[in-house]
């Protein structure tokens, strides 16, 4: 495996999220392959930090401005001569490729995809980067992308060779989300032999379509149904408002960030996924491993794919709240396995993950 091969594995912080988890696991796991790991940072903060293992190294940029940012990239890559460069986020890929190319030294750049490339253009700044990516992408050494369809939108939106993107699912956690699910929640609701708990969670943002899902829930059976939902963001006040309106205060919960929400989902009925699009969707994957019956949006790209079209979970249209709403009362009604639905989870785990990177690496560096 890694015999000492040295990669540098590059992203702003580590901060509660998806990708920055992601990082987490993947570098704990190469380094019990034998890699020599650096998480370079450009400023050491985040919750996170203290999940990583001893014996990663922490190299922090430290840097203030963003145009300073591939100024001390490049006093690592020089200083340092890793053999490889990840880079997981759109920005940071440029970056990475821009600074990489200017270093003239013989680290390999590799770029990862979490997301549907177009999806992510909002305003100047993020076509800026859509733009660019178009052009610097072929000149990386390689791609990774976490799903089909985002390897679809790179080949669609780049320059880049079939042949220079690989698809490898997120590395996920599943032998550790399960050990967490057996925890309690000690939320009110879960005892209550009566009430059936929806749940779902994520950072509280228009993508994440909880407007969608609050609405549906006002459409099933109130008299039984309670829905919990973690996580926060900017669009967390105009949902509470939604709620408010749709007059079901007194079954919904916003539990804002919690420590675990593995024993959440344990303990739900059901958990619905009701974005209006993804690159991967690790949720429903955290989902699969708790155990949980899933419904979620068919949007693009991932959830079809984790759930495989449907045999693990129910798919629904995006911005779809009628039939989001039959939907979640028909797996209330009849649930699928837990066994069934965790052993799919396996098919995600950091192992599997892992083992495909470490041999993308090694054929890279041969």
């Amino acid at each position: 495996m890694g015999s000492q091969v040295h990669v540098g594995i590059f992203l702003p912080r580590l901060g509660v999220g998806g990708i920055e988890q992601v990082a987490v696991n993947l570098s704990n796991k190469l380094l019990e392959y034998g890699y020599k790991v650096d998480i370079v940072l450009i400023n050491k903060s985040g919750e996170l930090l203290e999940d990583i293992k001893r014996g990663v190294n922490i190299v922090n940029l430290n840097v203030d401005s963003d145009y300073k940012i591939p100024i001390e990239l490049r006093e690592y890559l020089v200083s340092k001569e890793p053999d490889l460069l990840y880079s997981m986020l759109t920005p940071l890929n440029i970056i990475a490729i821009m600074t990489n190319i200017l270093s003239v030294g013989d680290t390999k750049n590799v770029v990862s995809e979490h997301n549907m490339m177009k999806s992510k253009v909002t305003n100047y700044k993020t076509n800026a980067c859509f733009q660019l990516s178009k052009i610097l992408y072929p000149l990386a050494d390689h791609i990774v992308t976490v799903s089909d369809g985002v390897s679809e939108s790179v080949r669609n939106n780049t320059l880049a060779r079939q042949e220079s993107i690989s698809k490898i699912y997120n590395p996920i956690d599943v032998d550790g989300i399960r050990r967490l699910s057996e925890e309690r929640s000690g939320h009110p609701w879960i005892d209550n032999p009566s009430t059936r708990i929806i749940i779902s969670g994520g950072r509280h943002e228009t993508q994440k379509g909880f407007d969608t899902l609050i609405r549906s829930f006002s459409q099933t059976n109130l008299k039984k149904n309670k829905l919990l939902l973690f996580g926060e963001g900017p669009e967390t006040d105009n949902l509470k408002k939604l709620v408010s309106e749709l007059d079901v205060s007194d079954s919904v919960d916003f539990l804002g960030y919690v420590d675990n929400p593995y024993a959440y989902i344990n303990e739900s009925d059901v958990f619905v996924l009701s974005s209006r699009h993804e690159g991967f969707g690790i949720v429903l994957v955290e989902a699969l491993a708790c155990g949980c019956p899933i419904v979620s949006t068919n949007c693009e790209s991932g959830p079809s794919e984790i759930l495989a079209d449907g045999k693990y979970g129910q798919l629904v249209p995006v911005d779809d709240e009628q039939k989001m709403a039959k939907a979640i009362e028909q797996v209330l009604k009849s649930p699928s396995k837990s066994d069934t639905l965790s052993k799919r989870a396996s098919d995600f785990s950091v192992d599997n993950s892992a083992n495909q990177y470490d041999k993308l690496f090694q054929r890279l560096l041969k």
